[in-house]
């Protein structure tokens, strides 16, 4: 039996993209008449205006954008984001919303929540299943809530170190990925046998430190891909792996080259992933500052 589209009652997704905006493009300046916009750079860099006021656009920052308030962007530097539209039917919620402020801090955990959802929204793309939109619209309501919830950068970061200090060993390597790293090379820097490392890890991660290595590695690997437009060999360099080697262990990890990875989630750059059938996007991007009329889509 066929269902539905099961959606949130307190929020619906509308839209989302990752966007890849040449240096020196720019977004007229618009509003919207009912629903929100998230936006969250990745890489790159430039300016947003809300309202009149000016924000320095940056990774590990958002930028919240409420109804009926004209706002614009230009970015200086090749910039990717990932974006998001949305309508709130709560009021309370809305009302707390209304009252956030407009950009703050980004952290990882909460940048990786959003990465998730987007390609969660890919996926309902490629294979339409009921009850996917109210799991991308309850884990993005989270997501936005913890986002406007944290508190100031030094808190986030003490938070995390509270959590990462019963397994030093594990901090170090995922810290470390660019360096070679050896079984032997952990024994000396923490002092502890190489059999008891062993040990240390099966217990805390259920495999072996190298193995546990390789995992971060090639999550990190799968982020560059997705997310950044970084050439594959210095992603290999960035996660301690030689081109060959990571190549073969990307391959049989993944079942293809890290190439056809990348070019297999570009299907997602630049279009609209549409979660609610009568929502219309218009793109206003601009490429460059003396191009008179945008791109519609």
């Amino acid at each position: 039996m066929e269902f539905p589209p099961i959606r949130d009652t307190q929020l619906t997704l509308l839209w989302t993209a990752r966007i890849d905006y040449p240096k020196s493009s720019r977004v007229h300046p618009h509003q919207h008449e009912s629903h929100l916009q998230l936006l969250l750079p990745l890489e790159g860099s430039g300016t947003a205006w809300l309202d009149g006021r000016q924000m320095a656009v940056k990774p590990g920052r958002y930028y919240l954008f409420p109804p009926n308030v004209v706002h614009s962007f230009a970015f200086d530097s090749s910039t990717i984001t990932l974006d998001f539209k949305f309508e709130v039917h709560n009021e309370l919620l809305l009302s707390w919303i209304g009252a956030s402020e407009p950009s703050g801090l980004c952290t990882a955990a909460n940048m990786t929540a959003f990465r998730e959802l987007f390609k969660l929204s890919a996926r309902y793309h490629r294979a339409p299943r009921a009850y996917l939109p109210f799991q991308i619209e309850s884990g993005f309501k989270a997501a936005l809530v913890s986002l406007l919830a944290s508190g100031t950068e030094h808190e986030d970061m003490g938070r995390n170190e509270a959590a990462l200090s019963d397994f030093k060993i594990a901090r170090y390597l995922r810290e470390h990925l660019q360096h070679p790293i050896t079984l032997e090379q952990l024994s000396d820097r923490f002092g502890y046998h190489p059999h008891y490392i062993i040990e240390l890890f099966r217990e805390h991660t259920g495999m072996a430190p190298i193995q546990y290595l390789q995992r971060l590695r090639l999550e990190k690997a799968r982020e560059y891909l997705e997310f950044t437009s970084v050439p594959v060999t210095e992603i290999a360099e960035r996660v301690g792996l030689t081109l060959p080697y990571f190549s073969r262990l990307f391959h049989s990890r993944e079942g293809m080259s890290p190439s056809a990875y990348r070019e297999s989630v570009r299907t997602s750059i630049g279009r609209d992933l549409v979660l609610k059938d009568d929502f219309e996007n218009t793109w206003l991007i601009a490429e460059r500052e003396d191009k008179a009329d945008g791109k519609d889509g």
